[in-house]
């Protein structure tokens, strides 16, 4: 499931970020992708996010999957290619 995502197109889901030291979450569509940030659509306008400081949290069927940003640290195209352990 994990890798599914992490393989997976994030340009248009809807996604929340939790900020790994203040717990402070934003909710959003992510509508551009670099090395290092997301940039969401907020209901209160564009936020870039570092990735490396953030978890982010998916719908995934009845379930939210929570991976840290640390494993999406990479370009889109390498992220494919992503293995863990």
């Amino acid at each position: 499931m994990v890798l599914k995502i992490l393989r997976g197109e994030l340009i248009g889901r809807n996604i929340k970020a939790i900020h790994l030291k203040d717990r402070r979450e934003i909710e959003g569509k992510v509508i551009d992708e670099t090395k290092h940030t997301f940039v969401f659509e907020t209901k209160k306008g564009r936020k870039s996010l570092v990735k490396a400081r953030y978890a982010f949290e998916f719908p995934y069927g009845k379930k939210r999957v929570r991976i840290e940003g640390r494993y999406f640290d990479k370009r889109p195209d390498e992220r494919i290619k992503t293995r863990l352990g």
